[in-house]
């Protein structure tokens, strides 16, 4: 199943995702398949719900659901932004648990940066 989301915003898009994964089950979906498109469907509510958002709009970051648990993967610049995208995915319904923990804190550029200069032994 494919979804062609171009020419279209992140909301409508994101609705009409959630939109077809909750419509009752046909002939053709089994168990596995609702289940991918409810992960899908949490996955994209929380995208938008983020794009939508003016302190976290900005932010380039990957969103993954598995049966509710949610993990967050990307960079922030600050603790503030950290702080209103664990509050802003925890109000989405359906998200039991939220992993954040691949999130960084700082500027990317510099992170990167950073992490090419580290010696092998760990010393600067």
């Amino acid at each position: 199943m494919a979804f062609n989301i171009e020419g279209i915003d992140v909301h409508e898009a994101g609705n009409a995702i959630a939109d077809h994964a909750s419509q009752p089950p046909g002939v053709a979906r089994d168990s596995e398949e609702q289940t991918m498109l409810a992960d899908l469907a949490l996955a994209s509510e929380i995208k938008v719900t983020l794009a939508l958002d003016s302190l976290t709009a900005h932010l380039n970051l990957d969103e993954e659901a598995d049966g509710g648990l949610v993990r967050i993967r990307g960079s922030v610049s600050t603790m503030q932004e950290l702080v209103e995208v664990q509050g802003l995915s925890r109000r989405v319904p359906g998200v039991l648990d939220l992993d954040i923990e691949e999130v960084a804190i700082g500027n990317p550029e510099i992170l990167s940066f950073l992490s090419d200069e580290t010696p092998q032994d760990g010393r600067r």
